[in-house]
């Protein structure tokens, strides 16, 4: 997902975007803070620009293989190997795959981590 919304160059944000008009054509939609974890982070990279909406929050795990290898040491590598590549690919600093291998339970990156990371390209605050 996150190389299609490359490929149309798309950019990215974490937060919902609340429309206190209710669809009677104003444009004073206002953005509200949300969080984005796990594969949803893989998507978020994918954007040409990663907007970080002050408050919002993005979370990062291990990831665990289902795959039923016969060498699962080799398998973690493979994967390793693909995200990695992945986030190399979208501008994302390799540090962010050291962040997901130190927990199993979802670690939130703070702002400041996420724009040493590359992850947050723009920082952004609500208007």
């Amino acid at each position: 997902m996150g190389e299609i919304i490359r490929s149309r160059g798309l950019a990215t944000a974490v937060g919902i975007v609340e429309d206190p008009d209710k669809g009677r054509g104003q444009v004073a939609s206002r953005i509200k803070p949300s969080f984005c974890a796990s594969a949803c982070v893989l998507v978020y990279a994918g954007g040409t620009q990663r907007l970080g909406v002050e408050g919002s929050a993005l979370g990062v795990h291990r990831f665990v293989s289902t795959a039923t290898q016969d060498d699962p040491v080799a398998e973690t590598q493979r994967a390793t190997g693909m995200i990695l590549g992945y986030f190399t690919r979208m501008g994302v600093s390799p540090s962010v795959v050291e962040a997901m291998s130190r927990t199993s339970d979802i670690r939130w990156l703070d702002r400041k981590e996420a724009v040493t990371m590359n992850l947050i390209t723009h920082p952004a605050s609500p208007p």
